[in-house]
């Protein structure tokens, strides 16, 4: 699948979750700026400038800091707009104006209002940007010009004037800014010797003693961390696949050591598998009926079976608490993810779903509608999906994913939503390649 390509990133903002357990917003991180009426600009710091009053304009990407912008809550609904280059200022409408045409500046963060921005998305993706001194004022590109240098000010705000509309693409390596490929910073975790991190272990066993899918057997890994010290563990499950990337078991490691996420366990599980009866003939994968139905049976295999066998087999203690556990997974083991915290969110509130299958197949279609129609339950979410995503009888991917972020914004759920823009396949030595122009083969 697509989303295999991004996966030291997938695990990062996995398991990000964690350190933000119970915050009640969520920093958005380092993005770029896009004008909507000039797609090939961003929004920058003239020359680099670290001092109050300094303009912004755009400009063509560079990479550089003066062209990054972290958005950062501030109360309910707001954010401050605060440059990498200069992380005490924040974007402001210059000495509190509140008429058309007042410029935009860096001003030292104070919290002032007229350095509150309201971040309202519009049809094509974008963001109208309205200071909350003057929210019938939004943050123009004066005329729309395509070329550097332009004025950026307040003007009166409507949601169909493109000068007012601002794409806020992320800079995290998900490959959708502007900047060339390699302007975009890789994760860098926080400097620290290599003896600091203490190596964990890597066990595997086959489960075969299921009561919930009866005569399936399946492979399980537990990534068990060199931290633990009998202490209660953070979890996290992640659905359709064991370990196969030795970076996945680094990166936890190290992400403990620099305490950037508690001390946590990582359970891999496949979906299960019924062997053939006989000689000559064929076993059963039962994917499809344990992850893309919408029932609770998978999550009740996990939490009634497998993961009170995994804490006795390796004498884990297990947080109970439904913030301390994370279910993630791509494609159908997108859909299930979700689900399980759909149906016991006193088991798992956090999800990370990668290229998720809301599609008919068991009727995962109905998902955003049963988002809309009932109470919002307490998940936090990190949806992904990708622009050339799968599409065939069951649906198509990329536009049901589109459904389930707006049911999630519809029915005031905390979550993020995330689109990869990749390239369409196309073939390489006669064979259907994906975006990256990598086999397909090697993909799935």
């Amino acid at each position: 699948m697509k989303y295999r390509h991004l996966l030291p990133l997938l695990i990062v903002l996995a398991f990000a979750a964690f350190a933000s357990a119970r915050s009640a917003a969520e920093d958005w991180g380092a993005y770029s700026l896009v004008p909507a009426g000039a797609p090939s600009f961003v929004l920058e710091a003239v020359d680099a400038g670290t001092a109050e009053g300094t303009l912004v304009s755009i400009n063509k990407p560079t990479g550089k800091p003066h062209q990054k912008w972290n958005v950062v809550p501030k109360e309910a609904g707001f954010y401050a707009i605060k440059p990498a280059h200069a992380p005490s200022l924040a974007l402001a409408a210059a000495q509190g104006g509140a008429t058309m045409g007042t410029a935009i500046v860096l001003e030292k963060d104070e919290g002032k209002l007229s350095q509150l921005w309201k971040l309202t998305k519009q049809d094509n993706g974008s963001y109208s940007l309205t200071p909350k001194h003057a929210p019938e004022m939004g943050l123009d590109h004066f005329a729309g010009k395509q070329e550097p240098g332009p004025r950026i000010d307040l003007w009166t705000y409507k949601a169909t004037d493109q000068h007012l509309q601002w794409f806020i693409r992320p800079l995290a390596g998900s490959g959708v800014t502007d900047a060339k490929p390699d302007a975009a910073p890789t994760y860098q975790p926080p400097a620290i010797k290599p003896e600091e991190i203490l190596p964990g272990q890597t066990k595997q066993f086959r489960f075969t003693d299921s009561k919930i899918f009866p005569g399936t057997v399946r492979d399980v890994t537990v990534i068990h961390p060199g931290a633990i010290r009998r202490q209660e563990t953070r979890l996290r499950v992640r659905q359709n696949r064991w370990l196969s990337n030795p970076r996945e078991k680094t990166l936890l490691e190290t992400m403990i050591a620099t305490k950037e996420i508690p001390v946590t366990v990582g359970v891999f599980v496949r979906p299960g598998d019924v062997p053939a009866p006989m000689k000559g003939t064929g076993g059963r994968r039962n994917r499809d009926f344990e992850y893309d139905g919408v029932s609770d049976n998978n999550v009740r295999f996990l939490i009634e079976e497998l993961l009170p066998f995994v804490a006795k087999e390796y004498g884990l203690n297990l947080s109970t608490d439904a913030n301390d556990r994370c279910m993630s997974g791509g494609s159908s083991g997108g859909i299930a993810a979700f689900t399980a915290a759909w149906n016991r969110p006193d088991a798992f509130s956090r999800v990370y779903a990668a290229s998720g299958s809301w599609v008919a197949f068991r009727g995962g279609h109905e998902f955003p509608t049963m988002v809309r129609k009932f109470e919002a339950k307490p998940i936090r979410a990190f949806l992904t999906t990708a622009t050339h995503d799968m599409e065939n009888c069951a649906g198509d991917w990329f536009l049901l994913d589109q459904e389930m972020d707006k049911a999630l914004k519809s029915s005031g759920y905390d979550y993020q939503f995330r689109i990869n823009r990749r390239p369409p396949r196309r073939r390489v030595h006669g064979k259907l390649a994906g975006g990256d122009g990598v086999p397909v083969a090697r993909l799935a």
